[in-house]
């Protein structure tokens, strides 16, 4: 637990690693059951349904997540959410930094969103 924490973007490779997240933090009872399966995320993210950054320790291991889901390609509006810390991270303030990276994510993303439109 002595590691330090990076926020980045996730990327998909990183599928893996954050399945064993899922589990550390729910077991199998958590409600998205695409973060269960790799290919399925894999999936999600390069069809851009998925947009997420990750908590990631020095050792590599993913540690936090916080996601945008897009429902529909042409709404206006996303789902924020599916946030998770591993048990062992917790009372770090890794929800906060992984929000404040979403939101600077958001925030690129729509300048580059109206700047194509």
């Amino acid at each position: 637990m002595g590691d330090s924490v990076q926020i980045r973007r996730m990327r998909p490779e990183d599928a893996e690693k954050l399945k064993g997240c899922f589990e550390r933090c729910y077991g199998s009872s958590y409600v998205v059951d695409t973060f269960y399966d790799p290919d399925r995320l894999r999936a999600v993210m390069a069809a851009s349904r998925l947009i997420s950054v990750v908590a990631e320790t020095s050792a590599g291991d993913i540690v936090g997540h916080m996601g945008l889901t897009v429902r529909d390609a042409d709404a206006l509006t996303v789902d924020a959410g599916n946030t998770v810390v591993d048990p062992d991270y917790r009372g770090q303030n890794i929800v906060g930094r992984l929000g404040l990276r979403l939101t600077d994510l958001c925030a690129e993303l729509c300048f580059f969103f109206f700047m194509i439109r």
